[in-house]
């Protein structure tokens, strides 16, 4: 019976070591100060880069890191600064600590990633052993690849109140801009040396599941079509410290457009088939809902999805448009994801990068015409029967987004004859039998005129057409030229 309490205690020990917190301490900690990059003069703004060795780390892949804490040399300010459009971001890097270079862009590898802010930022304090640390707690987790070196970008537009100040020891290169005001985070810099103040870095060493999405391309969309439309994607990956659970995921919505009432329904599908586009093969996680609760509001798909290490899912954000209230021309329908909730594990890459989703166009009916060659026919000709003479023929075709509907064509006469008196009839007949001819079989499109209002002139006939997705129309235009002046030899319609 005592057997049992021990080994339930030693399940419990060995799960909470799974997800353990590591603090790493580097740099060298002194008594002499440096301004940069959190205590420069008016206006205070600024922009820093530092960095740390793979070897200095010592942590293997799939580590997140949580907080950067910053030694406070000398005096700790009674009440910290405010650093205005604060930004911390991360990212690997290849070069060596000492061989960072003044050009921003050339200083990491890949993507540099924005793990706080941008924001106003108060920061917090701490204190470890014989020092005071500034705390900057990531609102999104950096994931640290174990091999490559770890850069820090810190910037900020402007301070108010006192900075503090940090060591100015050598031996690791340090790249800065200050003084820049708006847009710090973009300024050039200088290199120097004295860049090896102390820092602490907080990590999260268990399993843990990043989302990664990408801003992509929105899908073009009529208003109305409630076909499924694929309007994002993105990847939950597992570290390869172990596995974990997934429990949920929640989206959240941006764009012009109304997402409470514009879609009649919104899911989320994973890419079961791994074919990387959304297909019949794919399965719905969680449960479709008709729309957001709100305008940029959010929305919390629900389903149990265990991630073994290293493993990664692909999923898609899929809408149905046709809501309550019709978008209009133009608006944007976009989505994040906001938050996911893990078991056994931590979250990062949360929120994610916005995906265009969805903008709403307006179908396309595109004319086809061909210059054809001119029949050669007396001046008072009717065609075969009286029935008319085809001088011409077009097609009409509707894009793929939609159903549209036609209310008129206009046509415009040119060549050397009278328009206005040489015909006894003009009309449009659509080629309704599909012969590719003008025959019986045909359909009169509006009604037919007499001849057009001037030479040269234009002249509409009108009758609503719908034209179903991709459809195409054939049609024909059909005169008689015995008109109330007839034409003369040569002449030209």
């Amino acid at each position: 019976m005592r057997i049992q309490p021990l080994f339930v205690l030693a399940i419990l020990f060995l799960g909470s070591a799974l997800c353990a917190q590591t603090t790493v301490t580097l740099g060298t900690p002194n008594s002499s100060s440096n301004i940069y990059p959190f205590s420069y003069g008016t206006p205070g703004a600024g922009r820093y880069h530092v960095s740390y060795s793979s070897t200095e780390i010592g942590l293997t892949s799939g580590a997140q890191l949580l907080e950067v804490q910053v030694q406070i040399t000398g005096t700790v300010p009674t009440t910290m600064g405010t650093y205005n459009n604060f930004q911390l971001r991360c990212a690997h890097t290849t070069l060596a600590p000492t061989a960072l270079t003044a050009t921003y862009a050339n200083n990491y590898t890949g993507t540099l990633t924005t793990c706080l802010g941008p924001t106003n930022h108060t920061p917090a304090t701490v204190v470890a052993g014989s020092y005071t640390y500034a705390r900057f707690p990531l609102t999104t987790p950096f994931s640290y690849n174990g091999t490559q070196n770890l850069l820090l970008d810190f910037s900020q537009d402007s301070r108010t109140g006192s900075g503090f100040t940090i060591s100015s020891v050598g031996t690791r290169m340090r790249v800065w801009a200050f003084g820049t005001g708006t847009g710090a985070a973009t300024a050039s810099g200088s290199a120097g040396t004295s860049g090896d103040w102390q820092i602490r870095l907080i990590f999260q060493t268990g399993p843990g599941i990043t989302v990664t999405a990408t801003a992509g391309t929105a899908t073009q969309s009529v208003a109305s079509s409630t076909s499924q439309i694929s309007a994002g994607t993105f990847t939950l990956a597992a570290n390869s410290s172990g596995a974990c659970t997934l429990n949920s995921i929640t989206m959240i919505a941006s764009g012009t457009g109304n997402d409470s009432n514009a879609y009649s329904q919104v899911s989320l599908y994973e890419d079961t088939n791994s074919s990387t586009v959304f297909d019949s093969g794919d399965t719905l996680y969680g449960t479709a809902v008709t729309a957001y609760p709100a305008d940029n509001g959010q929305l919390t798909f629900t389903a149990s999805q265990s991630f073994a290490a290293s493993q990664t899912r692909r999923y898609f954000v899929v809408v149905r448009m046709g809501g309550t209230t019709l978008a209009t021309l133009g608006q944007t329908f976009n989505h994040a994801v906001q938050a996911i909730s893990v078991t056994s594990g931590t979250s990062g890459g949360t929120p994610s990068t916005a995906m265009n989703g969805v903008v709403i166009v307006t179908p396309t009916l595109t004319v086809s015409a061909t210059a054809g060659t001119a029949q050669t026919v007396y001046a008072d000709a009717t065609g075969t029967g009286g029935n008319g003479i085809s001088i011409g023929v077009f097609t009409i075709t509707n894009g793929a987004l939609g159903a549209a509907d036609l209310s008129s064509i206009t046509l415009i006469a040119s060549g050397s004859g009278n328009d206005s008196n040489a015909f006894s009839e003009v009309g449009i007949f659509e080629d309704t039998n599909s012969s590719t001819a003008y025959d019986a079989g045909d359909t009169r499109y509006g009604t037919a005129a007499t001849a057009f209002g001037a030479d040269n002139g234009t002249l509409t006939f009108t009758q609503a057409q719908s034209f179903a997705v991709s459809q195409v129309r054939r049609y024909f235009v059909v005169v008689k030229l015995n008109g109330t002046t007839l034409a003369s030899p040569g002449q030209t319609f």
